[in-house]
């Protein structure tokens, strides 16, 4: 018995490497097969995405042309005057605080360092 099992480990240490990369090809297939699946599902999501993009822009684009354009009054009725302007009350004029100097990416490039980041 223990000399057909000796036989037997022979055969299968040559053949342990070709099982090892059948089975690695056949993980590696099942993986691009499933990926061609996920790349056409969102493909399907942007398409439907782009399409409601499309129509909520011509929704918005309608909305502010019906907006932009006020019915007019008809020409035999006349428009109320509006108010006299009023004065606003005296009030004393604050003291401005002085901004802090702006960098631009010219100095901020001059000068390399922590700062460096913040402009880039």
């Amino acid at each position: 018995m223990s000399d057909f099992f000796k036989r037997e480990c022979a055969k299968l240490k040559g053949r342990w490497t070709a099982l090892l990369v059948l089975v690695a090809c056949c993980a590696v297939t099942m993986v691009v097969a499933q990926q061609g699946e996920t790349i056409d599902h969102q493909r399907a999501l942007i398409q439907l995405l782009w399409g409601d993009s499309r129509e909520l822009s011509n929704l918005k684009v309608k909305d502010s042309i019906s907006h932009a354009a006020p019915p007019k009054p008809a020409p035999d009725t006349v428009a109320p005057a509006p108010p006299p302007p009023s004065k606003p009350p005296a009030t004393k004029p604050r003291a401005r605080k002085p901004k802090p100097p702006q960098h631009s990416e010219r100095q901020a490039i001059e000068r390399p360092g922590p700062r460096l980041l913040r402009y880039i």
